[in-house]
């Protein structure tokens, strides 16, 4: 038997894709023919080559680096671990497995990079750690068998037929439970992805945060399953709506109208999503079952006071006389607080990602009254311009409400505007799967 110690490290080549370097290690070996075998244990062989056959001693050690991969995959780089194995058998004329035999505890640290399941599964990992207890290398395999253990966090995915998901940096956990039989592929026996999606919307002024989970993971030469659950956990957003101004002239005089900008202020009310989706996978084409009747409340929220200002003057014509102020109405919104409820629908496994939403309602009804309606010229000057100022918009309607025309008309109209602008923003909302 040779024995000998390796203060600084040592290189146990497993196959050329399993390689293992040592921390300070005493390394036996005994060197031997195998039963029923005449050999001469060290030799060089006729194409000038070293020959080597014997037995290493159980190895327990730290590991300062190597790498690992099954087949269909990347290399994993690893970065430091412990090892400790059972007697391995050496044969250095072995090209495939020189040295085989069982791994009893395999702890490795991989570095961050990107693991490829396989051709369809691609996973962005910012760490992960690689356990195993029975774990074994056999001859003619350049791959380890055994079952094995993979936990971390995760950056992102990507898979086929759900495309890139990104995920919120650091909270997302990945474990997975494998095994795997000589000449054959990895197979994931259980496994969980738990963590945090980004939702944002197309102008970005939605924050918003959303929980995942996909349990139950099963997962096998291109076909497997899982259990899908996603819940937008808190949600605001805004929708600031323009302000404008116009002069509309009558006999006499003109008026200005002043429309103020508001900010509709939209906070989910609670919770929302779906939990235990069938997720199914064939042929390496990933698929989530299309998710319906999602039901959605948002607060909504506004300012009062005043939105629209007409200012009534006289002056102005062929002589040119000075504006004056005869009267200002305020149009002014009462009711600041309402509620949206719609319905939701979710498809995932689509590049676009987008809700979509339907039967949309926003209660109560929309109120606004006017301060200042008894002006001398109001039906001149107000009434009078109804028609051509800032068509269809907040002035318009506004100016409508000062006039006492069709009030109750206009309010309507002002209630679906603002059923239509929170309904565009939440149906703009997007999985940052960039969901």
């Amino acid at each position: 038997m040779i024995s000998s110690y390796w203060p600084n490290s040592a290189d146990l080549y497993l196959s050329d894709d399993f390689r293992l370097l040592l921390g300070a290690t005493n390394l036996g070996v005994v060197f031997a023919c195998k039963t029923g075998e005449t050999c001469r244990p060290l030799s060089w062989s006729s194409d000038g080559s070293f020959v080597a056959v014997g037995r290493i001693l159980p190895v327990s050690t730290t590991l300062k680096g190597g790498y690992i991969s099954f087949p269909g995959q990347n290399q994993l780089q690893l970065e430091s671990g412990e090892l400790q194995t059972a007697d391995l058998q050496l044969d250095s004329r072995e090209k495939v497995t020189p040295i085989v035999g069982n791994i009893q505890k395999l702890e490795l640290k991989l570095a961050s990079q990107n693991w490829q399941v396989d051709q369809n599964v691609r996973i962005g990992a910012a760490s992960l750690r690689l356990t195993s207890q029975n774990m074994a290398v056999v001859d003619d395999d350049k791959y380890p068998i055994g079952k094995l253990k993979v936990e971390g966090n995760i950056s992102e995915v990507t898979a086929n037929g759900i495309g890139r998901v990104i995920l919120a940096a650091g909270q997302t956990q990945f474990t997975i439970e494998a095994s795997r039989k000589s000449k054959d592929d990895l197979k994931i026996d259980s496994g969980s992805i738990v963590g945090k999606l980004n939702v944002r919307s197309d102008d970005h002024l939605t924050e918003a945060l959303a929980t995942f989970s996909m349990e139950q993971l099963l997962y096998y030469r291109g076909v497997g399953s899982a259990k899908f659950s996603f819940h937008i956990e808190n949600a605001s957003s805004h929708v600031i709506t323009p302000s404008d101004h116009s002069e509309q002239g009558f006999p006499g005089g003109r008026t200005v109208v002043d429309v103020h900008s508001r900010d509709i202020a939209l906070k989910l009310s609670s919770r929302f999503g779906f939990a235990d989706a069938d997720v199914k996978v064939n042929n390496g084409a990933w698929s989530i079952s299309e998710q319906k009747d999602i039901p959605i409340t948002v607060a909504a929220s506004v300012d009062t006071g005043e939105i629209v200002y007409l200012n009534v003057q006289t002056g102005g014509g062929d002589l040119n006389v000075p504006y004056k102020t005869v009267c200002g109405p305020h149009v002014n919104i009462n009711r600041g607080d309402y509620v949206f409820r719609a319905k939701s629908d979710l498809t995932l496994s689509d590049k676009s990602r987008r809700f979509s939403i339907r039967n949309v309602t926003i209660e109560p009804d929309f109120d606004a009254d006017v301060d200042d309606r008894n002006c001398g010229l109001i039906v001149e000057g107000i009434c009078g311009i109804v028609g051509g100022l800032i068509t269809g918009g907040v002035g318009a309607i506004g100016a409508a409400i000062a006039c006492g025309k069709e009030v109750a008309k206009k309010k309507k109209e002002m209630h679906e505007k603002m059923r239509s602008l929170a309904s565009e923003k939440v149906g703009s909302l997007k999985l940052d799967l960039s969901f």
